[in-house]
Order: C-alpha cells, then structure tokens, then sequence
C-alpha cells in the first residue's frame, strides 16, 4: 500500500466530512437502514428474520456483505447457503432472488444508486423532509 503517494494526491479542500447518521426505515419483511447514498454508491443494512424478496433490476447488480446470521439465497434454480463473513455479488440479470434467514440475518447491501427511483420508494415509505435529506445525500 502506498499511503504516502495517496496523500499526496487526496484533495481535502472543499470536501464536507463527518459522520453520517442513518436512518431506518421498515418494510414488511424487513428492517432496513440506509447509511447513505452519494452518487457513486448506496449502502443499506438489512435485518431479515423470514423470507425476504430481492428484486432484480436489469441495470443494478447488488453486493451483499453477511454480517451477521445464516441462512440460503434461492436464485430459483439453485440454493446457496451464507454465513457471516461472506460478501455474495448478485449480477444484475438475475430473476428475483430470495433471502431466507436460518433466524435472525443482518446484511450490508451495496448498489450504485438510482437516485429518481429511490426517491419515489422513500416517499411512498413516509419518510419526513429531514430523514429524507439523510438518505439522499447529494442526490439531485
């Protein structure tokens, strides 16, 4: 690793840093809390205890990191057992897939966000103006 040469050219003029608060929002199969979306990326944590459903977008892949729990992704063909520890790349061709925790199952999920239909899915999850802003940092 080259920490030196990669400060040396890091611009850390004009940046805002800090924290960034997460808020969560609850769907019925799920518990899920948005770390943040910028425009290269989007990270939630997922906290699954039954079958959860994971649409597939033909422009999105999804990275799944397995944090903690077990359980089995069914991509309709195949059964695929997870553990903690594990990261699973879902290509963005795939069919629905489902999530089904042995019990209790909390997952990173990493896309790269479209900021125009996230929009629409916050709104419709009643989400007031200030946690809306938190999640869509520096979504047009």
């Amino acid at each position: 690793m080259h920490i030196e040469k990669a400060l040396e050219v890091t611009d850390f003029s004009g940046g805002r840093g800090g924290k960034n608060r997460a808020a969560a929002v609850a769907f019925t199969r799920r518990k899920e809390v948005s770390s943040g979306r910028v425009r290269f990326f989007a990270t939630e944590r997922w906290d699954c205890n039954r079958t959860t459903p994971i649409e597939s977008d033909f422009e999105e892949f999804q990275l799944f990191v397995i944090l903690e729990g077990t359980g089995t992704f069914y991509d309709g063909e195949q059964a695929h057992p997870y553990r903690p520890g594990e990261a699973w790349f879902l290509p963005a061709n795939l069919p629905t897939t489902l999530l089904k925790p042995d019990g209790v199952s909390s997952v990173l999920r990493v896309t790269v966000p479209d900021t125009g239909a996230l929009r629409r899915q916050l709104r419709t999850g009643d989400l007031k103006t200030r946690q809306f802003s938190r999640v869509v940092m520096g979504a047009e």
